[in-house]
């Protein structure tokens, strides 16, 4: 089934939420030089049905125009500079979900007050989630359970978020 087909799906960005599992963390890399730079590592989705009984599987990502600018917001608000805080340095679909590496930051500048903030909130454990903000392009919808499950999906960003889709998920809080 195309998108165009589907009223229900309108042109605009889909969200798709999961909590920082086992496999995700937050930590200081010490570089050679004595910069540290906050390195996010994990899940930004995983490959089970959310709360919205959605499914993203390994083969539905499409990365190509999203790793020209790979970019880790927080709750996907693309209207504000600010809410730009780091950039994807891997980005790979894996069995469990969509695998990213992300860097807080830059080596050998200062964080800005919103990175400053998202590295706080998650060594405290009050920011323990994600997201991935997508373009639907092609799904298939399961008649007899009503699960909506992804063929094709560009991705368009990664945030970190307040709130998830994915509910049954281990929360860990980063390092």
């Amino acid at each position: 089934m195309k998108l165009g087909t589907f009223a229900i799906l309108r042109f605009e960005m889909k969200k798709h939420i999961t909590k920082f599992n086992k496999e995700s963390s937050l930590k200081i890399e010490k570089k050679a030089n004595g910069q540290s730079v906050c390195m996010i590592k994990g899940y930004a989705n995983v490959s089970v049905a959310d709360r919205c009984n959605e499914v993203m599987p390994k083969g539905c990502w499409n990365l190509e125009n999203y790793m020209i600018n790979p970019v880790i917001l927080i709750n996907h608000d693309q209207s504000d500079i600010n809410s730009l805080v780091g950039k994807a340095t891997l980005v790979e679909p894996r069995e469990e979900g969509l695998y990213f590496e992300a860097e807080i930051g830059a080596e050998g500048e200062e964080l800005t007050d919103s990175q400053s903030t998202v590295v706080k909130l998650v060594r405290q454990g009050i920011l323990k989630t994600l997201s991935v903000g997508f373009m639907p392009h092609d799904y298939e919808v399961d008649k007899k359970t009503g699960v909506l499950t992804y063929k094709n999906a560009e991705l368009l960003e990664i945030s970190l978020v307040t709130d998830w889709e994915t509910a049954n998920l281990d929360i860990v809080t980063g390092k």
